[in-house]
C-alpha cells in the first residue's frame, strides 16, 4: 500500500511541478513582457500609435487566456454542479491537444453530486488517459460513459488500440496497476478492465454516499 501511495503522491506532485514550469515560462515571461513594452512607450514618450496598443491588446488577451487555462488545471470549472459536464469538460481538452484520440461520450443529463469526491475521480480519468495513450500515434478510439445505480457510481472508459503493439505497451504498463490500486485505497472502490481483441474497458466504481455532504 505505501509504495502504491507514494506512486500516486508522486504523480500529483509531478503535476505541480509541469504547472510551475507552464508559469515560469509562459505567465511570468508574458506579464514581463507587456510591463516592458509600457515602461518603453512611456520613456519614449512619443503619442502611442494604435498597432502599438493593438500589441498591447493581443498581449493581455494571451495573458488572460493562459490565466484561465491555468485555472481551469486546477480547479476544473463545473466540478461542484455537475460531474457529467467537468468530465465532458476535461475530455474537450483532451480532444484539442490530442488530434488522434477520437472521443465518444455517453454522459447523463442529470446526477446526483458528490462534490468532495468528484475531483478525485476527475484526477483518475485523467492519469488513466495519460498513461493508456502515451504512446499512442495513430488514431484511437476511446469511449466514455458514466452512470448511477442503487448507491453505485460506475465510469466507464473503453479505449480501442489501433494495433497488438500499441495494445500490448499500454497495457504492461506497471504504473495502470498503481492506479488501479490507489483507486481502490483513496475511494473505498473498485478498479477493474477488461480486454476484448484491440480494446481494453476500465470499470471504475465508488459509492455515492462517499464524499457527500
Amino acid at each position: 500500500m505505501e509504495q502504491v501511495l507514494q506512486w500516486w503522491y508522486g504523480r500529483q506532485l509531478q503535476r505541480l511541478s509541469e504547472e510551475a514550469f507552464k508559469i515560469r515560462d509562459g505567465l511570468l515571461q508574458d506579464s514581463f513582457a507587456v510591463r516592458r513594452s509600457i515602461e518603453l512607450s512611456l520613456i519614449d514618450n512619443r503619442q502611442i500609435s494604435q498597432q502599438l496598443c493593438l500589441n498591447w491588446l493581443k498581449k493581455v488577451e494571451d495573458f488572460h487566456h493562459s490565466l484561465k487555462n491555468l485555472s481551469d488545471r486546477l480547479s476544473p470549472p463545473f466540478l461542484e454542479d455537475s460531474f457529467p459536464l467537468a468530465i465532458r469538460h476535461l475530455l474537450q481538452k483532451w480532444a484539442i491537444n490530442n488530434e488522434e484520440i477520437k472521443l465518444e461520450l455517453n454522459l447523463p443529463q442529470q446526477w446526483q453530486q458528490q462534490s468532495n469526491n468528484s475531483g478525485l475521480i476527475l484526477s483518475f480519468l485523467d492519469e488513466l488517459l495519460k498513461i493508456s495513450l502515451a504512446t499512442i500515434e495513430q488514431q484511437t478510439l476511446v469511449k466514455i460513459s458514466l452512470s448511477q445505480f442503487e448507491g453505485i457510481n460506475e465510469l466507464q472508459v473503453q479505449i480501442s488500440y489501433p494495433d497488438a503493439i500499441s495494445l500490448a505497451r499500454s497495457c504492461n504498463a506497471q504504473e495502470l496497476n498503481y492506479l488501479q490500486e490507489s483507486f481502490q485505497i483513496l475511494t473505498l472502490g473498485k478498479c477493474f478492465n477488461k480486454r476484448q481483441e484491440l480494446s481494453v474497458t476500465w470499470y471504475f466504481h465508488w459509492q455515492s454516499s462517499i464524499g457527500d455532504k
